[in-house]
């Protein structure tokens, strides 16, 4: 089975978690959060957090501004795209 880079699956709960902890973030600091800040907001470990990021970005909900810098995530989506439950 094949991934699909930017395919418009819909993030998973605990995607879903992170991505609003990431929004949430930017909105009140105006810069991205590092894995660690959104480990302690959603309560996950850091690994967690650095998958459930990477998948993400797989699916067309984040992106990186630039390669190899800090803070380069960008929310790609609005999160009024969501389904809701």
């Amino acid at each position: 089975m094949s991934r699909r880079v930017g395919s418009n699956i819909d993030p998973s709960p605990v995607q879903e978690v992170v991505l609003r902890a990431f929004v949430l973030f930017v909105d009140e600091y105006g810069y991205a959060p590092t894995v660690g800040e959104l480990a302690k907001l959603t309560g996950l470990s850091e690994g967690n957090v650095k998958n459930r990021v990477r998948q993400l970005v797989r699916k067309g909900w984040l992106y990186r501004a630039a390669p190899r810098v800090w803070r380069n995530l960008r929310v790609a989506r609005s999160l009024d795209e969501l389904k809701e439950v």
